[in-house]
């Protein structure tokens, strides 16, 4: 019984993180194609935000990848 929840608990855990990367891309590609704007914030900052989402994005997907 514990090894069923520990399985359900990993491909949970495994669904939260994905759907976090996806949806910290697409922010990412939103704010650096303008399609997202932060009010009162330059366009090249926004744009410079977005970049970072997306660095942030591989980078947590790297470490996911050599941590196994």
């Amino acid at each position: 019984m514990v090894d069923k929840q520990q399985k359900e608990s990993a491909l949970l855990s495994f669904i939260t993180w994905l759907s976090g990367i996806l949806v910290t891309l697409v922010v990412g590609a939103g704010l650096i194609e303008s399609n997202l704007t932060i009010p009162l914030i330059p366009i090249f900052l926004t744009q410079l935000v977005g970049w970072f989402l997306i660095l942030a994005a591989i980078v947590s997907i790297l470490l996911a990848i050599f941590e196994k």
